[in-house]
């Protein structure tokens, strides 16, 4: 977790450092890891298949809103990526088209945060899934409802191929 709290300081460091400067300066620094996200904010998936993922997001200090509870961010975050396992757990990569939520009580500030997110509709193109996330009392903290678009490699049928050779 150290790890996490010092990818987290460094980007707010970077944050700082950049303030003021044009904005052909201010993503020169920006991490690329595909899992920087997550890990920035602790998310961690700890089951998987085809449809179905738990994760799990250790609280801290640096979670909590103004008011003293998780921000409401965090939450859509863990819930997202969760979501997106469940349904990436089919072998295909997946892109968020869509999401909302339902805050039902404040996530409370110290603890842990698990998601289980189960596919409501497996398509050919989209996929929808819905969320619960519960803090370590085992009370219901929100819902969600996430719809995915398949990133799937698509062919060149013949038509389109002969007319690229002859744009070339």
């Amino acid at each position: 977790m150290e790890l996490i709290r010092d990818h987290y300081n460094d980007c707010t460091e970077k944050e700082k450092n950049t303030e003021g400067q044009g904005k052909e300066n201010s993503g020169a620094e920006q991490k690329t890891d595909s899992a920087g996200f997550r890990d920035a904010l602790g998310i961690r998936i700890v089951e998987r298949g085809e449809g179905f993922a738990r994760g799990e997001m250790e609280v801290k200090e640096w979670h909590l809103n103004p008011l003293g509870i998780i921000h409401g961010g965090c939450l859509f975050s863990l819930a997202d990526t969760v979501s997106g396992a469940a349904i990436m757990g089919h072998g295909h990569r997946v892109t968020t088209v869509n999401g909302s939520i339902n805050f039902l009580r404040p996530g409370k500030p110290d603890g842990k945060m698990t998601a289980e997110a189960r596919e409501v509709k497996y398509g050919r193109t989209f996929s929808v899934c819905d969320c619960q996330i519960f803090d370590d009392r085992e009370k219901l903290v929100a819902t969600t409802t996430m719809t995915f678009y398949h990133l799937v490699d698509r062919k060149i049928d013949q038509g389109e191929q002969q007319k690229e050779s002859r744009d070339k």
